[in-house]
């Protein structure tokens, strides 16, 4: 059974060596739900990062040289709407196993959700994070039955939300903006402010 303090303490230290390298990059997925929304459990981490061949080699690199670095896929895994570079590590020889999938940003949007990242202080260290609107964009793009629960989680966190920038964007993409509408402004429930 995997670690939950190990894998927070994974989580610290793979942002903490990337940052130091100044690499383009934030926290995505489940560990991002609970940090800017509702807290819940993940197995692995998310992290959306600029990425090419050269910068590949540095995030090995990285893991090597801070972790025991297991395996690095070679190929992505291809998705509708995202790109996953999986590798896999463990804290000591012989420990526990994670997985760090790389979110690959390889288009102007997801680019630009790198670019619009927040930082926000963790457990005493700061850490980029997808901005709420960004997040709640890439789980209605994948649409899992977990994404439903972090998308309504999400919209009634107390994280403020930009309704314009997440309607526009969603529309742009051609997502399912009906959806959020429905959670939103459920059938005689509460209604939500622009900010």
């Amino acid at each position: 059974m995997e670690s939950a303090g190990d894998l927070k303490t994974l989580l610290k230290e793979v942002c903490t060596q990337l940052k130091k390298k100044e690499l383009q990059f934030c926290l995505a997925g489940g560990w991002a739900v609970s940090i800017i929304g509702t807290a819940r459990t993940t197995i692995d981490i998310d992290i959306l990062i600029v990425l090419n061949d050269d910068i590949k080699k540095l995030v090995i690199s990285i893991l090597e040289d801070s972790f025991h670095l297991i395996q690095s896929h070679e190929n992505e895994m291809k998705f509708k709407t995202l790109s996953i570079w999986r590798n896999i590590v463990s804290l000591q020889k012989k420990g526990e196993l994670f997985m760090i999938d790389f979110l690959i940003a390889d288009t102007d949007y997801l680019k630009s959700i790198v670019e619009r990242k927040i930082e926000i202080d963790y457990e005493g260290i700061s850490i980029p994070v997808i901005p709420v609107e960004d997040l709640i964009i890439l789980k209605l793009s994948s649409f899992r039955k977990q994404d439903e629960v972090d998308i309504e989680n999400l919209l009634h966190s107390a994280s403020p939300i930009d309704w314009e920038y997440l309607e526009n964007t969603i529309k742009k993409l051609l997502l399912n903006w009906d959806y959020i509408e429905k959670i939103k402004n459920p059938a005689g429930g509460q209604t939500f402010e622009k900010v």
